[in-house]
């Protein structure tokens, strides 16, 4: 599994966007819905190691640009997959 959801029921799976904005930056769009206004922690591991911690507002939606400096790039030789885990808090 590449996306882990605690309190599903507050977090919307079919929303959740992640998306690749910078290679050389490391940077990546998070955007989600929530059904309740609270916060949203992300962990970002990889091979499991925590990348990045972050905790997001929401009023019942989020959009947020975050770098993981620390990531190692994708290739065929070396796919080097992000992990994330979703927590919802209110």
């Amino acid at each position: 599994e590449n996306i882990t959801i605690k309190n599903s029921r507050l977090l919307l799976l079919n929303s959740i966007k992640i998306s690749t904005l910078s290679y050389s930056d490391k940077t990546i769009s998070v955007e989600l819905d929530t059904t309740s206004v609270g916060n949203v922690e992300v962990d970002f591991y990889q091979n499991e190691k925590l990348l990045k911690h972050c905790t997001f507002n929401s009023n019942k939606h989020v959009e947020e640009v975050v770098t993981l400096s620390d990531a190692l790039l994708w290739s065929s030789d070396s796919p080097n997959l992000v992990k994330a885990k979703f927590k919802f808090n209110m």
